[in-house]
């Protein structure tokens, strides 16, 4: 008989396969039953109903640790006179453990095609939900502050996402197909700031509430914000070129190596190419910046919630 593996780990719901390779010389019959315990160690094996041929398929439904051996008996009655001739061997003890899968999310191309399948806006994000207790996680969602929990993809970079603590349940939105994994950023930033308020937020606790002397402003369907507030929320430091006769007064915003240039009312090609279709413009004394553009220019997540009137801006 060849003995089965010392121990097998798979994820919730995988396929185990455990089978053992068994021959006689006497002509004999060979039947199998098989045996489960209840964790790594200790607990009493009782045979699996229906489990008797040389292969078995042990339950991976739940997580846990299981433990398991086969019996096998050969039986005998040629050349006996006196009755059968029996014979057992049993297997060594083979442990599967039952992982919970990480929290990872795959979005495919065909995955991005289905608003269109199903009529919607191809500017609308693909959506998907996974309930986060169903997963293996690297943080305890009892003691962390859950607004920095947050989908990376496979390079590191935040991909946005938002977890509610009442059904337990993540939602990633994204225009990006990729391996996404669930996780918990301790630097991370969720900003949010309604229209109606000149109050900036920081929800996930790392940078103070900011606020502004001056409202947000909406121009073409832009939110314009006072740019010093801006930065400083962001995390980012500024620096001025005044005006001459040739040039604009320009405005530069530095974040993590990268500096962005922008001239104030004009929109250059260079600008345009990058996607900014609003240029910024002064106001009531203050540099007014388009928010989505510069957040999005620095690797920042924007979304924008129309029945609140809110708008959300995540960064790692």
């Amino acid at each position: 008989m060849s003995q089965l593996p010392a121990n097998v780990a798979v994820y919730v719901g995988g396929e185990v396969v455990l089978g053992v390779q068994a021959a006689v010389g006497d002509g004999g019959t060979l039947t199998f039953q098989w045996y489960m315990a209840d964790g790594a160690s200790g607990g009493a094996f009782r045979p699996v109903a229906g489990a008797v041929g040389r292969d078995f398929v042990p339950d991976t439904s739940t997580v846990g640790i299981n433990r398991y051996r086969v019996v096998i008996t050969n039986t005998n009655n040629a050349g006996r006179i006196d009755g059968e001739r029996v014979s057992r061997t049993t297997s060594r003890v083979v442990t599967v453990t039952v992982n919970a899968p990480p929290a990872i999310i795959t979005v495919t191309e065909a995955d991005l095609s289905a608003n269109l399948s199903a009529g919607l806006s191809a500017d609308l994000p693909f959506a998907t939900q996974i309930y986060l207790a169903d997963f293996a996680l690297d943080f305890d969602l009892n003691e962390v502050n859950t607004h920095r929990i947050v989908a990376v993809d496979e390079h590191g970079k935040v991909a946005g996402g938002t977890f509610d603590t009442q059904t337990g349940i993540f939602t990633l939105e994204t225009e990006t197909a990729g391996i996404f994994t669930i996780t918990y950023v301790e630097t991370l930033i969720r900003l949010t700031l309604n229209l109606s308020s000149n109050i900036i937020y920081d929800l996930a606790g790392n940078v103070n509430a900011v606020v502004m002397d001056v409202l947000p402003m909406v121009t073409e369907g832009r939110t314009l914000l006072p740019l010093r507030f801006t930065a400083y929320a962001l995390g980012a430091s500024i620096d001025w070129t005044p005006s001459t006769d040739t040039t604009p007064l320009t405005v530069f915003i530095t974040l993590n190596g990268e500096t962005l240039a922008i001239p104030i009312g004009i929109l250059t090609p260079e600008l345009v190419a990058l996607g900014m279709d609003t240029p910024a413009t002064l106001a009531n004394g203050r540099t007014m910046i388009p928010l989505r553009f510069v957040g999005e220019f620095f690797g920042a997540i924007v979304k924008w919630d129309e029945e609140a009137q809110t708008i959300t801006v995540v960064m790692g």
